[in-house]
């Protein structure tokens, strides 16, 4: 059975109680076992890597939906998802976008996350910078899917829990280029020119 966290936690506390006081107060006392248990705090780092960045990805199912799930070690904070048209450096029109990757699961114990985002993408005969940010996305199922010659970029991050970027990815079609600054047509969110990004 598992038990949620702040249930281990009291258990953590009523073991390592003095019940023998005469007063009839508790007190705590650390004991070894409660010392072992102690939580190391990681910085969220996403466990993505170049070889399986493709695995994150499922677009265009029965739910004809474009779903993104990366997991984090560490508990992450405030993740964003920037997707951008790379097909060609200078294209005019490129378009980009950014959503919200919500945070679909925590554990403070084991110190992971996981973040999702699920857009639905316009019809192929669709053509247009026209999205809804965390609903919709401007592009088709066959530029956002990787083994399909996928023509767009993608960039996340996430925070620390003091806010901070605390690590941020590149990776699809041109991430070094991206990195590079070689889209200049493209609104780069503030987080991928910090200089915390690297390229998969």
């Amino acid at each position: 059975m598992k038990l949620h966290h702040l249930t281990l936690l009291a258990l953590a506390f009523v073991i390592g109680c003095d019940d023998d006081t005469d007063d009839g107060t508790d007190t705590f006392e650390p004991t070894g076992d409660t010392m072992d248990t102690a939580i190391e705090i990681v910085a969220p780092r996403f466990e993505l890597t170049s070889s399986d960045w493709q695995d994150a990805i499922v677009v265009c199912t029965n739910a004809e939906t474009f779903l993104l799930v990366l997991e984090a070690e560490g508990v992450g904070f405030d993740g964003e998802l920037w997707i951008a048209d790379t097909y060609d450096v200078g294209q005019t029109p490129s378009y980009d976008e950014v959503h919200d990757l919500a945070k679909t699961d925590a554990n403070v114990v084991e110190q992971s996350s996981v973040f999702e985002v699920e857009l639905v993408p316009q019809e192929d005969s669709t053509f247009g910078n026209n999205y809804e940010r965390n609903v919709s996305t401007t592009f088709q199922c066959r530029t956002l899917d990787p083994d399909r010659d996928a023509t767009v970029t993608f960039a996340a991050k996430i925070n620390d829990q003091d806010g901070m970027v605390s690590d941020c990815i590149v990776f699809g079609d041109k991430p070094d280029e991206v990195l590079a600054g070689g889209f200049g047509d493209l609104e780069y969110p503030s987080w991928l020119t910090s200089g915390n990004c690297r390229a998969l």
